[in-house]
């Protein structure tokens, strides 16, 4: 069964039910993802640093609570030693920093694809290191005057399970179509 939805006057291309289907129960995981990051990053990482400044924990707030930097974090913890070749091979993923260290240039290029933004990209990148290796997801390893080795600590493996294997388990089964009816 195809649907077509029409808006002013123009029809977007046929769409399978299926197709719909699938992009709202991505986009409620999506959802659901992002808020149990933010949730535990209120519960268990923020408060590790509560001595510091007001200033620095709203600055370390905002840049830790935004959904960028849980795809800055989950591709740093994807390549890290806490999930095994393996486990990707199984899934059909590789590891993208190969032949060296992952490095803060490195992943600049890779989550910007190429320089398209590089600059900007390497700011935040480079900021979401600094405030991760305060809070303990991060270590870092200055090889030498501009190059900077990213690894992922046992805090940043915890809380990607808290993220995404908890909050997989929370999510509620499928239902038929006739419950919704």
């Amino acid at each position: 069964m195809t649907v077509r939805r029409v808006t002013g006057g123009s029809a977007e291309p046929d769409r399978e039910q299926s197709d719909v289907a699938a992009a709202a129960k991505a986009a409620t995981e999506f959802f659901a993802y992002g808020l149990g990051y933010c949730e535990h990053l209120e519960r268990e990482i923020l408060p590790l640093r509560k001595t510091d400044p007001r200033k620095d924990r709203q600055m370390a707030r905002r840049v830790l609570a935004n959904l960028h930097t849980l795809v800055v974090l989950q591709f740093i913890w994807k390549e890290s030693r806490f999930v095994p070749v393996e486990v990707l091979r199984r899934l059909g993923i590789r590891r993208q920093a190969l032949g060296g260290p992952l490095t803060v240039h490195g992943l600049t290029m890779i989550l910007c694809d190429g320089n398209t933004g590089a600059s900007a990209a390497l700011r935040r990148v480079t900021n979401i290191v600094r405030i991760g290796k305060d809070y303990g997801l991060l270590e870092i390893n200055r090889i030498h005057d501009n190059m900077i080795e990213i690894a992922a600590t046992k805090r940043l493996d915890e809380l990607m399970h808290a993220v995404y294997v908890r909050q997989a388990l929370k999510l509620p089964p499928p239902q038929d179509e006739e419950d919704d009816e």
